[in-house]
């Protein structure tokens, strides 16, 4: 079974079916505080596992395939330009960190 599959059906059986934007957010914070309060690698590893169970959860409850969601999720960010300035940075200085998109970027590409 494909992990997206098996977290819906870990949702279903556990009457866990009905999308409520106040209990996604209290569960996505709750997991996000234990990352910020994570003191080794297996910590942090649980809190990102279980946000993103939480929040493939989340997205079959809206009536979405996730894993057609991801897809194109992934397809729109690599769709996008880096930001020129960061870009000739980046080159220069060996530097990374948040990537930001190029502003003037048409938005339907």
């Amino acid at each position: 079974m494909k992990m997206y599959s098996a977290i819906v059906e870990w949702n279903k059986n556990r009457n866990n079916t009905e999308f409520v934007r106040t209990n996604e957010f209290a569960m996505l914070h709750e997991e996000l505080m234990e990352l910020m309060s994570a003191t080794n690698d297996h910590e942090e590893v649980d809190a990102l596992c279980d946000l993103i169970v939480i929040a493939t959860g989340a997205i079959w409850k809206l009536g979405y395939d996730p894993e057609l969601s991801m897809i194109e999720t992934l397809r729109e960010i690599n769709s996008r330009k880096q930001d020129p300035v960061q870009k000739a940075m980046w080159k220069a200085k060996g530097i990374s960190g948040k990537w930001l998109k190029h502003r003037e970027q048409d938005p339907s590409t």
